[in-house]
């Protein structure tokens, strides 16, 4: 499913383990309680995505995007809000 767009989709306790998500977005998209074990999440703009309760052992998040991501530990990371406005608007 690499490079698809998620938007308000419910993957609340789904196993999505191994899954290639790569190059991806989702917006508004709940993985609460999800297996997402050694998925694949790299270069994929997160914005405003619940992980809380889920399992992400071993997901490479490398080079994603977060804006409003609520992770696992309850902690929010939104450290690409601008980076991801300014890709959205065209700049």
């Amino acid at each position: 499913i690499n490079n698809a767009r998620f938007f308000q989709v419910g993957l609340d306790d789904s196993n999505l383990s191994n899954a290639g998500l790569s190059g991806s977005s989702f917006f508004e998209t709940s993985f609460k309680g999800a297996s997402l074990r050694r998925a694949n999440f790299s270069s994929t703009k997160l914005i405003d995505v619940n992980f809380s309760d889920a399992d992400l052992e071993e997901i490479n998040f490398e080079n994603a995007l977060f804006c409003r991501v609520r992770m696992p530990d309850g902690t929010v990371r939104s450290e690409h809000c601008e980076q991801i406005k300014d890709i959205e608007s065209g700049e």
